[in-house]
């Protein structure tokens, strides 16, 4: 079976939500940061000096800043200390999805017409993220 089932009371479902963002984040951190570190990479070799010159060093930055933030979470929690008592996983993902939507916003701001599927996933994406964790912070 692939899902499971959670007996979730009322007053309980932050909780859950809480347990399930702080599972996902490891590997929704090396996600992001595989694809910031292709972007870098095609941008530099893709885009037109001007543009590129501004968004290699910007991508390959959030690679860093993403992958850097997990590093620093995975030290905390493998010392015993409590990471999410902290920290809150939602503050994270808010984290990574801004820093997308700057990635993104940079892109269509620089290239004038949002001519690019993919910085428009990753628009999304980062929209998406700012919702999910601005409904679970309060």
């Amino acid at each position: 079976m692939l899902s499971r089932q959670l007996q979730i009371k009322d007053n309980d479902w932050k909780t859950v939500a809480r347990k399930c963002v702080i599972e996902i984040l490891p590997i929704t951190a090396w996600v992001l940061t595989l694809l910031n570190i292709t972007y870098a990479v095609a941008h530099h070799f893709l885009l037109s000096y001007e543009i590129s010159k501004i968004m290699t060093p910007l991508s390959a930055a959030v690679a860093v800043v993403i992958i850097g933030s997990d590093i620093w979470l995975h030290r905390l929690q493998t010392k015993g200390e409590d990471v999410y008592a902290q920290v809150s996983p939602h503050i994270v993902l808010f984290l990574y999805g801004l820093l997308n939507l700057v990635t993104a916003g940079m892109m269509f701001y620089l290239k004038g017409a949002p001519l690019e599927t993919t910085s428009f996933m990753i628009l999304c994406f980062g929209a998406a993220s700012l919702m999910v964790s601005s409904n679970t912070l309060f």
